[in-house]
């Protein structure tokens, strides 16, 4: 027994590539202002309504999707549809900026906030505040 512990012990520890302190934001130019941890909680907001938000509970989202984009930094041409994405590397220290990150997978995260806000209420300030982001959202579509 003492002996399978100790193999136990000494096997290599698996290195997840993203830390809990890693966080990107997420910002277009319609207002949407998204950041994701790295425990995969998260917050959104709207520009014109800073007073209204949402706080995500844990593996809510996915920051490894999130950092694919933002690692390489592929900008795009197109401005009207492109995300400005900052992404925070806690290991490093370091943040990296994306001006027009592609908008396809980043898309993806955003979905996911707006099909999850129920889960972000839990008192009645954020129900009211689901209500208003909802609200924006379905009158920009």
């Amino acid at each position: 027994m003492l002996l399978l512990l100790l193999y136990a012990c000494g096997q290599p520890i698996a290195k997840s590539r993203t830390s809990p302190l890693d966080y990107a934001e997420l910002s277009r130019n319609d207002g949407w202002y998204l950041r994701v941890h790295g425990d995969g909680s998260g917050s959104l907001t709207h520009r014109q309504y800073p007073h209204h938000h949402l706080e995500y509970p844990l593996q809510t989202f996915d920051l490894a999707r999130v950092r694919a984009v933002a690692v390489p930094c592929h900008t795009t041409v197109d401005t009207g549809s492109c995300y400005h994405l900052t992404y925070y590397r806690s290991a490093a220290d370091r943040i990296l900026t994306c001006s027009c990150a592609p908008s396809a997978p980043l898309d993806e995260a955003m979905t996911t906030a707006i099909a999850n806000m129920q889960t972000a209420v839990d008192n009645p300030s954020s129900e009211r505040s689901c209500r208003m982001l909802r609200r924006v959202w379905l009158a920009s579509r």
